[in-house]
């Protein structure tokens, strides 16, 4: 019998002669022999580096069920859900995250998962680590998925809810710094800065998702999900796709400017969706806003982390909220418009389709701030009269901007 260096339940180290590796041996009851499996790890190894493989083997192998979160390890929940999940892993950070979680988090159990000690990891990883919010949520959202995991197959009774709104995470990171810090607001642009951003665009997709934008105040994951089906003749845009289920980010039903109504009959073509690349939809435009923004001279190349400085697809929302309440339009227009909870605006949008004045100032309120950016543009036309629009980009570099031109020609 190979000799049992160390134990973990049923499985034990040891060696084989003649071979480079540790392998993890048990007592098979069916043919009662002593079976083996090679753990991958060179004998030239640390033995402690061979007992934690060791360690992993076991909890991949064990059969778990409905364990208590006091008798269940954080680092056994992470183990079970890479190997035996990883067809759906959530992020491309995985290895990173589940390196930091289990050299963090060592031995803890699932029950120590305490909101505190969860603003302790978030706090390691922003200062220790320099992650920014949003990796720090993905970070998380790892944990969160494979606490899910092991609970949808019945391998633990309970787990304690983690943390994932960015606005909790940033508070953690922002507990115990100075007030000007924790004060810090994303950017809004002016008239100004929107016209040289709109002059900077250099693809069609990326002029499809602001001018929609814009007229729309959606979210980015409303604006790249907009299909066609979506917008009703009566003059409306229902955010909020069929089959959907209604969350916190709230998508509302919101009126179709003038503007945007004439740049929909130019994009007719046959991809379904508003915004897309080369008729597929396109994922996150976050790289193609900074990139933008950089063009345009609203940012250097290293500020995209700065929150005070970036130009992200949320900008264009908050900026048009602002100047919309600059154009004197009702606060509870522009929440309804954002998809706010308003007190007595609950019903409102059941008659949207048969409402001419549905949120008529924001509409008009949106024109007026259109007229003022196009004042200040150089190059791109903010309305659609009398231009033709392509998919193709010109091999000429001086009119690879949008596509877009009067007359046949790209301006």
């Amino acid at each position: 019998m190979p000799e049992k260096r160390f134990q973990i339940g049923d499985y034990w180290l040891g060696r084989v002669a003649g071979s480079e590796s540790w392998y993890a041996f048990h007592y098979d009851p069916g043919s009662r022999h002593i079976k083996r499996e090679t753990l991958r790890t060179p004998v030239g190894t640390d033995e402690a580096q061979a007992r934690l493989k060791l360690a992993e083997f076991a909890a991949l192998k064990a059969k778990i069920v409905n364990v208590a979160p006091q008798q269940a390890g954080i680092d056994e929940v992470l183990f079970r859900y890479i190997n035996l999940r990883s067809d759906s892993l959530p992020s491309a950070d995985l290895g990173r995250a589940a390196s930091d979680h289990l050299a963090w988090f060592g031995s803890r159990n699932v029950s120590e998962l305490t909101p505190a000690l969860q603003r302790e990891f978030i706090r390691h990883l922003a200062e220790k680590k320099g992650h920014s919010t949003a990796t720090i949520r993905r970070y998380l959202a790892v944990l969160s998925a494979a606490l899910g995991r092991a609970m949808r197959e019945g391998e633990l009774a309970g787990a304690p809810q983690v943390i994932l709104a960015e606005s909790q995470i940033a508070e953690a990171i922002n507990a115990g710094t100075t007030t000007a810090l924790a004060a810090v607001k994303p950017r809004r642009l002016s008239i100004e800065e929107m016209a040289r951003f709109f002059d900077a665009i250099k693809s069609s997709h990326m002029w499809r998702y602001s001018m929609t934008g814009i007229n729309t105040l959606a979210r980015p994951d409303a604006i790249t999900e907009l299909t066609r089906f979506q917008i009703d003749d009566s003059g409306v845009i229902d955010l909020n796709p069929a089959g959907r289920v209604q969350t916190k980010k709230y998508r509302p039903i919101v009126p179709m400017t003038e503007t945007l109504a004439e740049w929909l009959r130019l994009w007719r073509d046959d991809c379904s969706h508003v915004v897309h690349y080369k008729g597929r939809p396109i994922d996150n435009p976050k790289k193609a806003f900074h990139d933008t923004a950089v063009a345009a001279g609203l940012i250097g190349e290293r500020e995209g982390k700065n929150p005070a400085r970036a130009v992200t697809p949320y900008t264009l929302r908050r900026t048009m909220a602002r100047l919309l309440r600059a154009e004197r339009v009702p606060m509870a227009d522009i929440a309804a418009m954002l998809g706010h909870s308003i007190k007595g605006m609950g019903t409102t949008e059941i008659y949207a389709d048969a409402d001419p004045t549905f949120l008529a100032t924001v509409k008009a309120g949106i024109e007026r701030i259109i007229d003022k950016v196009e004042a200040c543009t150089k190059v791109a036309p903010m309305r659609a009269q009398g231009l033709v629009c392509t998919q193709i980009a010109p091999k000429d570099i001086k009119a690879r901007r949008i596509y877009v031109g009067r007359n046949g020609r790209s301006p």
